[in-house]
């Protein structure tokens, strides 16, 4: 149940690529919106909220009078281009990312959510050089920004480009070694140049740290197919599918379908922990907490490496005020994976939890400094309880 940033430029299929694009920018507005705790912020945070459970127009609205009052706010026009987006504007985002880059050069995100949109205009080779352009401000203004690298990277593939994609990838890893996004873009480039236990290789190693990830079964079938290993092929698909459509029946807010596709699955796959994870999300957004727990604990219990379960399972521990679990937890997905950002932000709910204000403040700056934003009515939260209010 995760979208993909990756573009599988082997489909040939313009419209496939321009929607997992778009898909990618919906997730990033949502995360990128630059926030800090004062009226306007606190507007961009209530704004955001408002995009990510689907109410547009209100959304919209919200911005529009945030722009007509603060012309002269970058965070303003780049929270109404997500805004846009969503509603499918494209030229409408498109515009306001230019201004928000207008009031603000050094905002690198602007760049990379301008870069992807130009590719929904059309893959022109006059687009994607855009596009490329875009993302080479955006690592020089932020030299670790890892999704940057991801994205140049398929734009290089498009462009076809493949040294110049594989050293974007590697760059990636290099920062992250637990970047799927990465380790995914490299599986497909080895299996285009026929180097197969290579591609294999990433694509263990990618559903290994997420097995829950119906893309990277579903290309991994395919070097399966080349490889003529067609029982490991069959299941590879069967998961996929699986995946796929429990992801959209998500999409669709049939959770109890989902979770009775997850249920179905378990029964024949009882040693999946990404299945576990995927139903353990269901629970939880159904507010289920006993269950989500007991399928978490299940993920672990198989896969004791599961960053992002830990984590949501800290998250669980966390709504229901168990704060020294949800510490163990969050902790433990740190542990292995020191640049998980949700898994930084938990820990600051849960030491605001516990009164202890400073760890607070040390994990908003490692999530600051990772090139996040926190939202801001936690940050106003935050300053208002611990009494920092600079």
């Amino acid at each position: 149940m995760r979208k993909s940033r990756i573009v599988r430029t082997d489909f040939n299929k313009e419209d496939s690529v321009v929607w997992t694009i778009l898909s990618f920018v919906f997730i990033f507005c949502l995360s990128a919106t630059p926030v800090s705790a004062d009226a306007v912020d606190l507007a961009l945070s209530e704004g955001a909220r408002l995009l990510s459970e689907g109410k547009n127009e209100e959304a919209g609205k919200l911005f529009n009078q945030l722009v007509t009052e603060n012309p002269d706010s970058y965070q303003a026009y780049y929270g109404r281009a997500g805004a846009h987006l969503h509603s499918g504007r494209i030229n409408d985002a498109l515009a306001d990312y230019t201004k928000t880059i207008e009031l603000n050069p050094q905002y690198s995100k602007a760049y990379v959510s301008r870069a992807s949109l130009y590719p929904s205009l059309g893959q022109t080779p006059e687009n994607l050089q855009k596009s490329i352009e875009d993302l080479n401000k955006a690592v020089e203004l932020e030299p670790n920004l890892i999704l940057a690298y991801d994205f140049r990277a398929q734009m290089f593939r498009l462009s076809g480009k493949n040294e110049e994609a594989f050293a974007d990838y590697r760059k990636a890893l290099e920062i992250h070694p637990r970047d799927v996004e990465a380790l995914l873009g490299l599986g497909s480039l080895y299996q285009e140049q026929g180097n197969l236990q290579e591609a294999l290789a990433h694509l263990n190693t990618a559903i290994e740290i997420q097995p829950r990830f119906s893309l990277a079964y579903s290309m991994r079938a395919d070097v399966y197919s080349f490889l003529n290993m067609d029982t490991v092929k069959q299941k590879d698909k069967y998961i996929a599918g699986v995946f796929e459509e429990t992801d959209a029946m998500l999409a669709q807010g049939l959770m109890d379908d989902a979770i009775a596709q997850l249920t179905n699955f378990l029964s024949s796959n009882p040693e999946h922990a990404g299945a576990y994870a995927g139903r353990g999300l269901l629970y939880f957004l159904q507010n289920d907490l006993a269950a989500a727990l007991e399928d978490y604990t299940k993920a672990v219990a198989l896969k004791p490496d599961y960053a992002e379960s830990y984590n949501n399972r800290g998250a669980v521990y966390e709504k229901l005020g168990k704060l020294t679990e949800a510490l163990a937890d969050v902790n433990k997905a740190i542990e292995i994976d020191p640049q998980m950002e949700n898994a930084y932000y938990l820990r600051v709910l849960v030491y605001l939890g516990l009164k202890e204000y400073d760890k607070c403040w040390e994990n908003v700056e490692k999530i600051q400094d990772m090139g996040f934003e926190v939202d801001a009515v936690l940050l106003k939260r935050l300053k208002e309880e611990s009494g920092r209010m600079d």
